[in-house]
């Protein structure tokens, strides 16, 4: 498993769909945190994947009212 340039730790990969679910947000506003910079894309497989580790960090940034990362 790769590691997270950010964390140092390994890389808990989590479909786009997962994450989504997780954020209860949808696919494109995880594209859209990943061209943003805050969410990093890896490719396994040729799928793309995030970390669940920094859904977890940018679910507790994220502001109840209006869904935007802090």
């Amino acid at each position: 498993m790769p590691l997270n340039p950010r964390t140092g730790l390994s890389v808990e990969p989590l479909a786009i769909s997962e994450a989504a679910q997780r954020i209860q947000r949808t696919p494109r506003t995880v594209h859209n945190y990943i061209k943003r910079g805050l969410l990093t894309k890896y490719r396994l497989g040729g799928r793309v994947y995030v970390d669940r580790n920094e859904v977890d960090t940018l679910l507790t940034a994220v502001t109840p009212d209006t869904g935007d990362a802090a």
